[in-house]
């Protein structure tokens, strides 16, 4: 494959390898920031609001979702 592009050298630096890998990175990342964030502020309504369990329930969902977006990038 990479003989079939020119303009690729034929040792692959780290770098080169680095910013031919974080367009497929980004979306993934982009997924566990989001994930968090709304995982950890939905944790922390339930500490305070009285139907605690829902707030729980979707911030265990949300965090789940970010593992997701984590382990696909």
């Amino acid at each position: 494959m990479r003989e079939a592009l020119p303009f690729f050298p034929s040792v692959i630096t780290p770098d080169l390898y680095f910013w031919d890998m974080l367009p497929y990175a980004v979306p993934g990342l982009f997924t566990f920031v989001i994930g968090m964030t709304l995982g950890l502020i939905s944790l922390l309504r339930a500490l305070r609001r009285e139907r605690a369990g829902y707030y729980i329930s979707f911030g265990v969902t949300c965090i789940s979702f970010a593992a997701l977006g984590l382990a696909g990038s």
